[in-house]
């Protein structure tokens, strides 16, 4: 009898042994590095998969029209929001009441100086509208500004800070207010451009949209 030894090192062999391996198994899963072919899944493990892709399957289109429909809210109510400042603003200008840089040069060149007053308007939104006055607020006896602090108890006691409450009835109230309403979107940009080419000019800053919480505590 003649015995044959083969070298299971060579690479013929081990391709001969996977592909063994391979028709054995039905060529849905391959050997491990040691030999041994790896378990086969259970019922309840295929059973599991296959629930979570019907899931994916039926959950998409839901969450696809739900991401669809909080975006139409969310741009319904940047629409709105516009569209209420744009008419806010033509009505100031309607009632002469409305400055563009242009004439604001012009005023305070006139006035001397002046103040300009930044109005948070309301919590939901962020415009800021800027009111300027020919008066010269830190010469005329006036309440004094809140803190932060002081802004958060008011609100939670509803009560209306004076300072706030003496800036609108005299300044910012958009039936008879003294102050007029400046033709520019961005505050921030309107402030540096005073403080660049008309120092004398004073900056403060309000907050009426608190009022609004004043009079809803107060309802």
């Amino acid at each position: 009898m003649r015995l044959t030894l083969v070298d299971t090192n060579c690479d013929k062999c081990q391709q001969q042994t996977l592909v063994s391996t391979f028709e054995q198994t039905g060529g849905f899963c391959l050997p491990s590095k040691n030999g041994t072919n790896p378990p086969n899944r259970s019922v309840w493990q295929k059973l599991g998969l296959g629930i979570g892709v019907i899931l994916m399957i039926i959950g998409s289109p839901a969450l696809l029209v739900l991401g669809v429909l909080l975006g139409l809210v969310v741009l319904y109510v940047m629409i709105h929001n516009f569209v209420v400042e744009c008419l806010f603003r033509y009505r100031m200008w309607a009632c002469k009441r409305f400055l563009n840089r242009r004439k604001l040069s012009v005023q305070i060149a006139a006035a001397g100086g002046g103040t300009l007053i930044l109005d948070t308007a309301s919590v939901g939104t962020s415009y800021i509208h800027s009111w300027w006055t020919q008066d010269d607020i830190q010469n005329i006896m006036h309440p004094t500004p809140p803190t932060d602090d002081e802004y958060l108890s008011s609100m939670d006691e509803g009560t209306c800070p004076e300072w706030d409450k003496w800036l609108w009835e005299k300044y910012i109230n958009p039936i008879d207010g003294a102050a007029h309403l400046v033709n520019d979107w961005n505050s921030r940009k309107l402030e540096r451009w005073l403080r660049n080419y008309h120092p004398n000019v004073i900056v403060v800053h309000t907050w009426s949209g608190v009022l609004r919480i004043c009079r809803e505590h107060a309802a």
